[in-house]
């Protein structure tokens, strides 16, 4: 090319800490991006299996189970773009289950197993109220309708585990029929959720989900991780700066996002003291809520990969993070 950009397509989601990268606001060095967004569904599926563009976002669970079972033709570049609990993925049989102990034993449905939610709403069970992925038979079937069947077995799976499918049946039905006692997934349909809402038989397993969350993040200090984001290996060694570049990005929107947030000058969000709420989360969480890079996020990305290996993703959390990702040049301020 006349101005030596080099042509990539990135898939990405809307998100607000992203958005002055794909708006054109902040530059990727060297690089001339085509931006796709897609649901993430189909985003993280046709990365992950035919890597239809060049760098996308994609699942954590996906791509630490993949490339630890020997494929390694992505390779991962640590901006995390979702982070969230997940004690909201878990809906219960109000008439069964009152407190999260009364889960062991239990009938449990979930659409998929690799899903990054399911990981870590399995491990924040086991590590807060001792509910190991054995002590629970898992029912696996589609969420609203039949037909869905498991699309990645989990590789290193104990036999201790019991997991039971259910093509020909819906999770939500078979949870309002009393068949199962809960259900375990990242989102659940519109339909469903008002019909939560309007129940008293289905609800909810945590009343107060941020006392909760808050419990969890005081004895773990994990944010959890849902995306990362990931680069075709092939272009990572034809240009072995990209990675770097691309990261400098992200840090530079992150940070415009805060910044934006927190202006006293104008109101940049129809939210009044959001600025003081954003005070008192550093509080919390120290002076980066969200950060990028690796040693800022080593706790949560190792107890990912020991909730992994305890739940059959991967062989072994004997794993040295900085592995997993490509290396990456230090951000510098001002730039």
């Amino acid at each position: 090319m006349a101005n030596n950009l080099i042509p990539i397509v990135m898939a990405l989601s809307s998100y607000d800490h992203v958005h002055a990268i794909t708006s054109g606001e902040v530059e990727i060095a060297g690089v001339a991006p085509t931006f796709v967004d897609l649901p993430i569904p189909e985003m993280f599926r046709r990365f992950i299996n035919t890597q239809d563009w060049d760098v996308s976002e994609m699942s954590t669970a996906q791509y630490v189970t993949r490339r630890l079972d020997g494929d390694d033709s992505i390779v991962g570049i640590p901006v995390f773009t979702s982070r969230m609990f997940r004690h909201s993925s878990i809906i219960v049989r109000k008439d069964r289950i009152r407190r999260p102990e009364d889960l062991k034993g239990a009938r449990i449905g979930t659409t998929e197993w690799i899903l990054s939610a399911c990981v870590w709403a399995r491990g924040m069970l086991e590590d807060m109220y001792g509910i190991g992925p054995e002590d629970v038979t898992w029912v696996q079937a589609g969420m609203d309708r039949p037909g869905r069947a498991q699309a990645v077995i989990p590789p290193h799976l104990s036999k201790d585990v019991t997991i039971v499918a259910e093509p020909e049946r819906a999770l939500q039905d078979m949870l309002w029929a009393g068949e199962i006692d809960a259900v375990m997934a990242p989102q659940f349909p519109l339909g469903f959720r008002t019909a939560v809402e309007s129940s008293d038989l289905v609800g909810p397993l945590f009343d107060d989900l941020a006392a909760a969350e808050r419990e969890y993040f005081d004895r773990t200090q994990v944010l959890p991780i849902m995306h990362t984001l990931g680069i075709r290996r092939e272009l990572h060694e034809r240009y072995p700066w990209l990675a770097t570049n691309v990261y400098r990005a992200f840090e530079v929107s992150r940070r415009r996002y805060f910044a934006r947030v927190e202006d006293i000058a104008a109101s940049r969000t129809p939210l009044p003291w959001l600025r003081d709420y954003v005070q008192e989360l550093r509080g919390i969480f120290g002076p980066e809520i969200w950060p990028y890079g690796l040693e800022p996020n080593r706790v949560p990305l190792e107890t990912f990969l020991r909730y992994a290996a305890r739940q059959g993703l991967i062989a072994s959390d004997d794993v040295e993070i900085a592995d997993l990702f490509a290396p990456v040049e230090p951000f510098v301020d001002g730039m």
